[in-house]
């Protein structure tokens, strides 16, 4: 986490170079709303491939309007 234009920007990796999707789950799927959330609670969202493999998914919170 750092601070970047207002807001705390939150990364995470995973090894997947699969861009990240955001789906309609049912109500009874028990996954599918990480993506959601990340999109109803940040102001700016995105993901990038590092060099080093996998990738890396941001999301932007609190910054000012």
């Amino acid at each position: 986490m750092y601070l970047a234009g207002g807001g705390a920007v939150v990364e995470v990796w995973d090894c997947s170079r699969t861009p990240p999707q955001v789906v309609d789950p049912a109500d009874d799927d028990e996954g599918g709303r990480g993506l959601l959330l990340v999109g109803a609670l940040s102001s700016d969202w995105g993901y990038r491939r590092p060099v080093s493999g996998g990738k890396v998914v941001y999301a932007t919170i609190g910054a000012a309007l």
